[in-house]
């Protein structure tokens, strides 16, 4: 069942996004292929109208690039919005559970961010092209720099999609529990959706600025030499982070950890959501 959950969603929230994503990678193609003939025909560089025309080429295509990022977002989030109102009465009597209704939005969500990101990317990289920049010993230059990437690297660069990864859907669901708790108060959902987020928003950052000043007073206690801006302390200091660079395995427990947190947070929001979803549904 969720196949065809993911199949009803992918559907719709295509139907918006594919336009608008194919525009914007046409109106780049053509911003790209007018810079590059402008950089090779000396003529067309001093032609004013060819250069207005540029320009609104790239006036558009900034404009749709943001449109797309905003449109993104706002139709994944809406959708979720949309399920705990009027639709929910008919989304929520199929034989599936909250949980296969939120992984369906979420698993949308996140896979329409990502190829957002690419799109943004092949835009990018059209208009790097067109102008030149890349040249072709500096791409042979980027090849065997990556070539040369060891395990340690390779290791990291996973390290840091898949935290990227938890962190996105993190995000996702933290827009979920907010309109979950919103949902509580149907006739004010959208009021009370927002006051949700700031409030939680709030809470979190003090939670997290009491944490880091937690751990800055455990560092204190154990080791006094952080505080100490005595010369040789500083040294000290300086001495061990350059010993312990030359092996990068000290860095892994505090990128465990925090890859840890993420997961932990996230799971506990989509615990929480869902709870709401199963145990504390209001559709009004």
């Amino acid at each position: 069942m969720l196949g065809k959950l993911l199949k009803y969603e992918f559907r719709s929230v295509g139907r918006i996004l594919v336009p608008i994503g194919g525009g914007v990678l046409l109106l780049s193609a053509m911003a790209s292929l007018l810079s590059a003939a402008e950089g090779v025909n000396p003529f067309l560089r001093d032609n004013h109208w060819y250069g207005v025309l540029s320009g609104l080429l790239v006036i558009l295509v900034t404009i749709g690039i943001l449109a797309v990022i905003f449109v993104s977002q706002f139709v994944n989030i809406q959708r979720f919005y949309r399920m705990l109102g009027q639709q929910g009465y008919l989304m929520l009597s199929l034989p599936v559970g909250a949980g296969s209704h939120m992984a369906a939005k979420l698993i949308c969500a996140c896979v329409c961010t990502v190829a957002t990101t690419v799109l943004l990317g092949l835009c990018f990289l059209m208009f790097v092209a067109a102008a030149g920049v890349l040249a072709p010993y500096q791409l042979a230059r980027l090849g065997s720099m990556i070539s040369e990437i060891d395990a340690s690297g390779v290791a990291l660069v996973l390290y840091v999609l898949v935290l990227l990864m938890v962190s996105l859907a993190g995000s996702y669901l933290f827009y979920y529990l907010c309109i979950a708790v919103g949902s509580q108060w149907p006739q004010q959902r959208l009021a009370a959706s927002i006051l949700a987020y700031f409030i939680i928003s709030f809470a979190v950052q003090v939670a997290a600025v009491l944490a880091v000043w937690g751990v800055g007073y455990l560092l204190v206690e154990l080791e006094p030499a952080f505080l100490n801006l005595q010369y040789e302390g500083i040294s000290l200091a300086l001495n061990l982070f350059a010993a312990q660079t030359q092996n990068m395995l000290w860095v892994w427990p505090w990128l465990l950890g925090l890859l840890v947190l993420s997961l932990l947070i996230t799971v506990a929001e989509w615990f929480l959501t869902r709870w709401l979803l199963t145990k504390r549904l209001n559709l009004g």
